[in-house]
């Protein structure tokens, strides 16, 4: 698995993630890569991980720092699922999405889950953890 880093070190903190979930939205859009990289290195949302459509995966923070991709958020007890989450966001309209995402999304989440020892049913999407979004 190969990942591009592209690190913010803006709108994080660092060390203060403790991993034990993951979270996987989508951008909503098909739109142009490059422009969610802008998005992403310029606003004050951040993702740790940002998987376009040919299923290149680009790491936008570090795994053990905070970002800010959860918003207002809780499941199962848990809230501000931002300080326990690795968000993975995936280039797409919500409906779209195609086999090399899949395979890249599938090989990304195995491989935190193995690392960070997270289990199966913590692996979520946005809809699950906010009202706000459905993805």
């Amino acid at each position: 698995m190969q990942i591009t880093s592209i690190i913010k070190d803006k709108s994080i903190w660092k060390g203060m993630n403790t991993k034990r979930f993951i979270i996987v939205p989508h951008t909503g859009t098909n739109g142009k890569i490059q422009a969610m990289i802008d998005y992403f290195l310029k606003s004050h949302v951040s993702i740790h991980y940002l998987v376009d459509q040919e299923g290149k995966i680009y790491q936008m923070v570090d795994e053990n720092d905070r970002a800010w991709h959860c918003g207002l958020s809780g499941w199962n007890g848990q809230i501000s699922l931002n300080h326990s989450s690795i968000g993975i966001e995936v280039q797409s309209n919500g409906y779209d999405f195609t086999d090399a995402q899949r395979e890249a999304v599938v090989e990304l989440c195995r491989d935190i889950m193995k690392r960070c020892a997270i289990p199966p049913h913590h692996v979520l999407r946005h809809a699950d953890i906010t009202r706000r979004k459905w993805d």
